[in-house]
C-alpha cells in the first residue's frame, strides 16, 4: 500500500522516499528538518512546543533545545519562507511554531510491480528495533563493503585485548556509512561481553553541551541491564559526569557532590 503524501502550496511531502518536492524538483533536507516538517504539516495551524518536537523527533535523545530552532531554520530556507513575513511557518514567541499553508492528504496510485533480479548483497544482519520504537529492516542491502566491515572487525578484536581506539567512517552523504555501522553493530546486539550506546553530533549555535554526544551514550548505557555497574564506576572514577544524569543520584550523592 502507497505511503499518503501532504500537499501544501508548491510543494508535496513523499513520506515514502523521505523527500521534498516543489513541483518536479527534489528539495534535500536533513532526517531531522524532514520529521520536523512532518510532523508541523500534519499538525497544521496548531501551535506545536518545541518540548513537543523534542519529544516527537528526538525521543530519549540527550539534545539542547538549538536543535529545534536549527531544524526550523533549515525548513525556512528550503521553502524559501520568510520570518517577518511567513507563508508557512510562523513563530510563537517563546512559545513554539505554528504551520500556517493550508494541508491536503493525499495517496499516489500505487506503481505496479515488476519482476527483477535480486542485488548481489553483502552478508545481511537482523537490527534490532530503533530507539523510537520502530522496527528496522531485518536485512541491509550492502554491495562492495566487505573490507569496511573487515576493518571494523579486526578494530573490534584488538578492543578485546585491551587496546583503546577511536575508527572514522567518512565520506560523502548518501554513501551508505549508517548502513554499514548498523550492520556491524547489528552482529554484536546478542553478544553478552559487548555493551553499545551512540550519541548524536548535532549543529549549535551559541553555547552547546560540551560532550554532549558521549553524556548521550552513557545515558543510553546507565539505563541498560549494566546500567548500575557503570553507574557505580562512575561514581568513583567520573562523579562530574555522573551530575549530568541526574536520575542516577542518590539523596547521599547529590550533597557530596
Amino acid at each position: 500500500m502507497s505511503s499518503p503524501e501532504w500537499h501544501f502550496a508548491d510543494f508535496r511531502l513523499d513520506l515514502a522516499n523521505a523527500c521534498l518536492w516543489r513541483r518536479a524538483e527534489a528539495i534535500t533536507l536533513t532526517p531531522k528538518a524532514f520529521e520536523v516538517l512532518h510532523y508541523l504539516v500534519t499538525h497544521p495551524d496548531r501551535l506545536v512546543t518545541k518540548d513537543t518536537l523534542l519529544d516527537a523527533v528526538w525521543p530519549e535523545t540527550a539534545v539542547s533545545d538549538a536543535v529545534v530552532r536549527i531544524a526550523i531554520g533549515e525548513l525556512r530556507r528550503a521553502l524559501g519562507d520568510i520570518v517577518r513575513a511567513p507563508r508557512f511557518i510562523a513563530t510563537v514567541p517563546r512559545r513554539g511554531y505554528r504551520f500556517l499553508a493550508p494541508v491536503t492528504q493525499a495517496t499516489p496510485p500505487e506503481a505496479p510491480r515488476l519482476a527483477s533480479p535480486a542485488p548481489l548483497l553483502a552478508p545481511a544482519f537482523p537490527l534490532p528495533a530503533s530507539a523510537g520504537g520502530h522496527v528496522r529492516p531485518t536485512a541491509i542491502p550492502l554491495v562492495g563493503r566487505e573490507a569496511v566491515l573487515g576493518r571494523l572487525q579486526e578494530a573490534l578484536a584488538q578492543a578485546r585485548q585491551g587496546v583503546r581506539q577511536f575508527l572514522f567512517l567518512t565520506g560523502e552523504p548518501g554513501m551508505g556509512k549508517t548502513a554499514v555501522v548498523e550492520a556491524f553493530t547489528a552482529q554484536l546486539t546478542t553478544d553478552p561481553t559487548v555493551r553499545l550506546a551512540s550519541g548524536k553530533c548535532v549543529e549549535h549555535y551559541g553555547l552547546g553541551e560540551p560532550y554532549l554526544p558521549v553524556l548521550e551514550a552513557l545515558g543510553q548505557l546507565c539505563r541498560g541491564p549494566a546500567g548500575a555497574r557503570l553507574g557505580a564506576l562512575l561514581r568513583r572514577q567520573a562523579p562530574t559526569w555522573l551530575v549530568q544524569m541526574p536520575w542516577l543520584l542518590t539523596a547521599a550523592d547529590r550533597g557530596h557532590l
